[in-house]
């Protein structure tokens, strides 16, 4: 049997975005939770990249499972930073979201506020086809297309809704509507015979 350490801290990651989500995964859905359940410390865990959420119903099992995770994590090399660990709380902020005791969770105040400085930036962006997408690390570099006013607007369009996508379940009505033009307007822009002036 062969038996392989991680030795390495996530922030010094330099192999693919699969392979580090494969390892935390494994580390949360093996390690993790069987020295929480040998404990037997109630706790649900969560992980999102490198960051982990700990539900437990109590501060006192909350604080236990914090030691007992915390001591998994370094045991496989992947040392955790104090000064980010939040907790024992009620109210947490995790990835873009407040989460609550309870199972309630919302978006950020940070995510929901859209200043009409940059909507102006935003909407300049698209009318006068500027916008540059940013690539991630390692990704293919766009095509160029023979209308890169119209290229520019298509990534603009996909950006957006992206973000608007991420709120999905936090959206009344009229910003669903809205999305659903703007993916539509999209699908348009992608027609091989459309025009800048249409």
């Amino acid at each position: 049997e062969y038996v392989w350490q991680l030795c390495t801290v996530p922030q010094g990651w330099c192999w693919s975005s699969i392979l580090f989500h494969t390892c935390i995964h494994w580390l949360v859905h093996n390690p993790i939770k069987k020295a929480l359940a040998d404990a037997n410390c109630p706790c649900s865990v969560l992980f999102v990249q490198d960051d982990i959420l700990l539900g437990c119903p109590t501060k006192a099992d909350a604080t236990k499972a914090l030691s007992i995770v915390t001591k998994v994590l370094l045991d496989h090399s992947f040392p955790t930073n104090p000064l980010k660990t939040v907790g024992p709380t009620s109210v947490t902020p995790f990835c873009g979201l407040i989460i609550e005791s309870g199972g309630r969770y919302r978006p950020h105040p940070s995510r929901r506020v859209l200043t009409e400085a940059s909507f102006d930036l935003a909407w300049d962006e698209y009318i006068n086809g500027n916008f540059k997408l940013k690539r991630k690390r390692g990704s293919k570099k766009a095509t160029s297309t023979s209308n890169p006013k119209l290229s520019s607007r298509f990534s603009w369009l996909k950006s957006w809704c992206g973000t608007f996508n991420y709120f999905l379940g936090h959206l009344g009505e009229q910003q669903l509507n809205a999305l659903h033009s703007l993916t539509a307007v999209s699908k348009r822009l992608q027609e091989p015979a459309i025009t800048d002036e249409e």
